[in-house]
């Protein structure tokens, strides 16, 4: 009304949005003090003069007299002030609106019965089983809410922005930003409020907004906080106002993330999946996890965890053998408590390669020791081993009469590289010479001059004759995952006549080679019934990165530690297992090859994983990782065996496949200088659960293939509730005030009236030169 009238006396239209405002303006040049006390000493005068003339009539008609002296003499100043009316064309002040996009917006929360039910009536949400954040946005700027948004626009001059496009110009079109919020999904990886506040405010330098408006979850993630962001709001006179989306209260999470397998394993063996589960709001409860291989849905696994405090994460192994050749799907899967909102991260799945490849061993001894010959016979025997042996102290026609015996050791790299495992149990390292020493350390930890990968395996058997001293001052000291003590070598009877049977370490237990029963209980118990030992060679303490696996259960080293009898390392891209003792024959004792078979088989196909699996043999796929972050690039490698058939162009297509969306080809390029070698990056995948394969290549053990997740960042899922306490804080502090979604129909009321922005200057009125001004003057 005010607006319409200043419009009619200014005799200029105004259009939509826009207002008239004035304000007097003159020209005088006195200063402001000199004329007030001017008018002030007049005014006394002019009283005192009519006071002494009081015979004259009553003193309330001097007094009156003198106040119209008084203002006609304020009138002539008035006109020689030369006043004007001055009129400018306003507009309406700006509200800027910031949405919040983030991936937090994506979470689905639990609400109580009464609250959601609520929730769907005022917003007129749609009934979905599931209800993210997201879906009340989407709501909150739907034709539902119009008389709301209505209100605003006839208030305001609103400017709208996403949180992911913070530092660009804000929107100016509310019906074009509705249908990007309806057509868009919460996607950023950060949550920026404090800087998205400090943008809108650097948008107005000269005028500041009425408010600020955010419609978020209040999880900050990157930048400064919303207090921060509040105190640079209370020094421009904004207040920020919030609606808060999402549930304040803890909701429940378990998530399973970290899972350890081995990428190729053999038919049998017992394979441990490992992986961590956290817990959040389960405090004092129960959490069930599935362990679930796809080649035998009746191997089925379930553990039971307790969950003690409210925030909890501990490890679960699960310990499972394959039966059948070639890709092994095993999915780890949490059962979803009540009130669960991310189930995204309880479950996890692992492709692992199992084969029945022949392991290609060489077994190398000084002399034909009861281990040697009883491990021989064991090997020969074995299907899945391609044996041959070296026996220093054999006769000249051994090798001749022997199918598995080799005339003399390898000794160049190329010819070692023919086999997986070596085993060297007390053997001279003086009759195999410093060419064979050097060729074997190369073979396990390093590359060969054409490049090749060494990753074999190497198993390290100490005897009464040779081992370990014997390799003092070699290339193999280095591989030893023990020092070598500096005690003389023990004989059987400086150990007694009672025997000892090693214990094994926890981290002993957990290794493959030591799985001799299927649960871990039945296993510690068999390690505690084995037939007892009489000889070991003492060794110094483990070297850095050496894991024991066996130690001696009563002789204890200088600092105090059992001394270590069975110890593991990795050197390179291989590994070496050290043993200290040549009797495992012994555990034959009325079980014949249970125990010692299993034993020795398991330990040899663990080593010789790192040749299988480095790709020597086939074609392989490998990621630089098995799970990123959301932002990161994956880097892929794709390696031809040596002597296969490389491809004849430059580049190989590759498919992508995330989750159950349809594949799509990467290119990879060969690696220049190495023409089985190609290699190439997924940059910045969207997060979800990746397998990238090789169609062109097939073999019995399926197409080469790798699976990764892309996890998203830290930062937006390591906190699930709403943040209402920075919300309410940054609202005190600037005057503001936070609603709940229902709530938004009371917005209008509560947000301030915010300051009409001047856009031009229309004409001045004078009003010192005015007819009214002029008849007052002669009237007075």
């Amino acid at each position: 009304m005010a607006s319409s009238l200043l419009a009619f006396i200014s005799q200029v239209p105004i259009g939509p949005g826009e207002g008239v405002a004035w304000r007097m303006e003159y020209r005088w040049e006195w200063p402001l003090g000199v004329t007030i006390l001017a008018i002030i000493v007049l005014e006394v005068v002019c009283i005192a003069m009519y006071v002494r003339q009081s015979s004259r009539g009553p003193t309330w008609l001097q007094v009156v007299l003198a106040q119209l002296r008084v203002f006609s003499i304020l009138l002539v100043f008035f006109m020689l002030s030369r006043a004007v009316l001055a009129f400018y064309r306003t507009s309406l002040p700006y509200l800027p609106v910031v949405v919040d996009d983030s991936l937090s917006m994506s979470i689905e929360d639990h609400y109580e019965g009464s609250e959601e039910a609520e929730l769907r009536r005022i917003l007129s949400l749609p009934e979905k089983k599931n209800l993210s954040r997201w879906d009340i946005v989407q709501q909150i700027f739907s034709r539902d809410q119009l008389g709301c948004w209505e209100e605003l626009l006839r208030r305001y001059r609103l400017r709208l922005q996403l949180l992911t496009q913070v530092g660009q110009p804000l929107m100016e079109d509310p019906l074009t930003f509705a249908e990007r919020i309806h057509a868009g999904k919460p996607e950023g990886p950060t949550t920026k409020l404090g800087l998205a506040i400090r943008n809108v405010l650097d948008q107005f330098p000269a005028i500041s907004p009425a408010a600020i408006l955010l419609i978020t979850d209040g999880i900050n993630t990157e930048g400064p906080s919303l207090v921060e962001a509040a105190r640079w709001a209370r020094i421009r006179n904004v207040p920020l106002f919030f609606v808060a989306v999402g549930q304040s209260a803890a909701a429940p999470d378990i998530e399973l993330r970290d899972l350890i397998a081995e990428d190729v394993v053999f038919v049998g063996d017992l394979v441990n999946f490992t992986c961590t589960v956290e817990t959040r709001a389960l405090a004092d409860q129960k959490v069930s996890v599935v362990f679930s291989p796809t080649d035998a849905p009746e191997a089925r696994q379930v553990v039971q965890l307790h969950s003690p405090y409210p925030r909890y994460q501990q490890a679960v192994s699960f310990r499972y053998r394959p039966t059948k050749v070639g890709p092994l799907k095993v999915v780890i899967e949490a059962e979803s408590p009540p009130g669960e909102v991310n189930r995204e991260n309880n479950r996890l799945e692992r492709t692992i390669l199992v084969t029945d490849e022949r392991i290609r061993v060489l077994l190398a001894a000084g002399y034909p020791s009861y281990e040697f010959r009883f491990l021989k016979s064991f090997l020969a025997r074995e299907p899945t081993v391609t044996l041959k042996t070296v026996l220093q102290e054999a006769d000249s026609g051994h090798a001749e009469q022997d199918d598995t015996a080799l005339p003399h050791f390898p000794s160049r790299m190329e010819d070692l590289r023919e086999f997986d495992v070596v085993i060297l149990m007390d053997v001279n390292p003086g009759l195999l010479g410093s060419v064979a020493l050097a060729s074997l350390a190369a073979f396990v930890d390093r590359k060969d001059s054409e490049g090749q990968t060494g990753g074999g395996g190497l198993i390290l058997v100490a005897g009464p004759r040779y081992l370990p001293g014997g390799l003092v001052k070699t290339p193999l000291e280095r591989l030893l995952p023990l020092e070598v003590g500096g005690e003389k070598l023990a004989v059987p009877d400086a150990i007694g006549r009672s025997g000892f049977r090693p214990r094994p370490t926890p981290i002993g237990l957990a290794f493959p080679g030591m799985q001799l029963a299927d649960t871990p209980e039945e296993n510690e118990a068999v390690w505690n019934r084995l037939p007892p030992l009489f000889w070991f060679a003492p060794m110094g303490p483990p070297k850095p990165g050496a894991r024991v696996l066996l130690e001696h259960p009563s002789i204890f080293t200088s600092d105090s530690r059992p001394l270590p009898l069975v110890a593991f390392h990795y050197v390179g891209a291989g590994a070496v297992v050290f043993q200290a003792f040549d009797e495992s024959w012994r555990w034959r004792w009325r079980v014949g090859d249970l125990f010692f078979g299993r034993y020795w088989l398991q330990t040899i196909r663990f080593l010789a994983r790192g040749k299988l699996g480095s790709g020597s043999r086939r074609v392989t796929l490998t990621a630089d990782r098995r799970e990123y972050r959301f932002g990161e690039s994956v880097y892929l490698r794709l390696q031809y065996p040596e002597g296969s058939a490389y491809p004849t162009t430059n580049a190989v297509n590759v498919l992508v496949q995330r989750g159950s969306s349809p594949p799509e080809p990467l290119s990879l390029t060969r690696s220049e200088g190495f023409l089985g070698l190609f290699e190439g990056v997924l940059t910045s995948p969207p997060i979800g659960s990746y397998r990238v394969w090789l169609p062109e290549e097939s073999s019995p053990m399926g197409p080469p293939a790798v699976e990764f997740r892309v996890l998203p960042p830290a930062g937006e899922f390591a906190r699930l509730e709403t943040d209402l306490d920075s919300m309410q804080q940054a609202a005190a502090t600037t005057g503001g005030a936070v609603l709940r979604p229902q709530q938004i129909r009371h917005l209008p009321e509560l947000l301030p009236r915010g300051q009409d922005l001047p856009l031009e200057m229309l004409p001045p009125k004078p009003l010192w030169n005015a007819w009214p001004v002029l008849l007052l003057f002669l009237l007075v």
